[in-house]
């Protein structure tokens, strides 16, 4: 058992060993049973034991690399697991890995949320409240369940358990857990760190664009920490400030006019490989420095933010400029409508030197930072 626990992998794509295991990959089957033992994880214990007993080959653990005893050993936590051990002995539980589906209030104690009910005066099981609520306002079967991690080994595994046994049905048909959000340098938050992050405090007062966060959140999968600091955000401003500028600049020369079939795939499938948004927002940076005409462009790209929600067809075509190159915008304007072409071109190299796109439309001078 501890050659199986120092064995333990814990940084797995689950989604993508359970197909593997079905299609009858040995390695799949047992890297997932190893995974869900270290995880404490019943319900996939169970799962891949059942996989594994399926396998057509007699002699599959020796032909990987933890030998025999190693995979028996493994099995055998997994029993233990299964069983209860290392559970406080509840005389009135048939099973040690039974949980509370109602709670007794305490005998002359009235709390401030009991109820009466056919067993006496209580209150609900903590898991019982999200399945009666989910069932109740949303059905018996669902699609999408979300949550942190830190409810896969207890809180989920009970509320699949309940439920089914409930109506017979499948629950949930995917269970997408996110990963910590962490402070800078692997910290979790605390408020004895004094590094909690409040919305007030972190991004109100600080008058940091909500979309901002979103954008630094696409760029790390959900199932991995995030790590959290100004430099962060600070880069994903500047991201985001980037793509609204591409934006304006497809704008300048053409209106949206047919979605590019080629990208929208890839597009699709980055966000259908588990909602794997660093790679779509790849997918969109791909799209935007193409050589494709930028009426598909612009039209793919609002496409797509339907998904991404970054408010990207609202983008306003004029950007808060510096004092320094608005004064000198105003200049060329009043240069331009006196024909003062020397002058206007004067000023045009001046603010590209600063680092401006300027732009003249038939709408009027645009200046831009690209």
């Amino acid at each position: 058992i501890s050659a199986c626990a120092k064995k333990g992998i814990t940084d797995v794509d689950t989604v993508k060993i359970t197909k593997d295991c079905d299609s009858g990959n040995v390695d799949a089957c047992v890297t997932g049973l190893i995974n869900s033992i270290s995880r404490g994880n019943s319900r996939e214990i169970d799962i891949f034991v059942s996989k594994i007993g399926k396998l057509k080959e007699a002699d599959f653990f020796e032909k990987r690399c933890i030998n025999k005893e190693i995979a028996e050993a493994c099995l055998s936590l997994g029993a233990m697991y299964h069983n209860g051990e290392g559970v406080e002995k509840n005389p009135e539980k048939r099973n040690p890995t039974d949980f509370a589906l109602w709670k007794f209030s305490p005998p002359n104690v009235e709390r401030q949320m009991e109820w009466p009910s056919p067993w006496g005066v209580g209150f609900p099981g903590w898991h019982v409240e999200c399945s009666a609520m989910s069932m109740k306002f949303l059905g018996d079967l669902l699609d999408i369940h979300c949550g942190g991690v830190d409810h896969i080994n207890v809180h989920h595994t009970n509320e699949i358990a309940q439920s089914e046994a409930a109506t017979g049905k499948q629950f949930f048909r995917f269970w997408m857990h996110g990963a910590f959000l962490i402070i800078s340098g692997g910290k979790k938050m605390a408020k004895s760190e004094g590094n909690f992050l409040t919305l007030e405090a972190t991004f109100i007062q600080k008058g940091i664009d909500p979309l901002v966060y979103r954008f630094a959140a696409f760029l790390t999968h959900y199932r991995k920490p995030m790590e959290y600091s100004d430099q962060a955000v600070e880069a994903a401003g500047n991201g985001l400030g980037h793509l609204r500028n591409q934006v304006r600049t497809l704008r300048s020369v053409s209106e949206p006019t047919v979605i590019e079939s080629k990208f929208r795939d890839k597009f699709l499938g980055a966000i259908n490989d588990d909602l794997n948004m660093p790679r779509a927002m790849a997918v969109v940076q791909e799209l935007l420095k193409s050589d494709l005409d930028p009426g598909k462009k612009l039209a793919t790209v609002y496409d797509w933010d339907r998904v991404l929600g970054l408010d990207l067809e609202k983008v306003d075509d004029s950007q808060q400029l510096p004092l320094e190159v608005m004064e000198k915008v105003e200049a060329r304007k009043q240069a331009r409508k006196e024909k003062n072409w020397q002058l206007s071109d004067k000023l045009r190299d001046e603010i590209q030197a600063l680092g401006y796109v300027v732009q003249d439309t038939a709408k009027g001078m645009k200046v831009f930072k690209p």
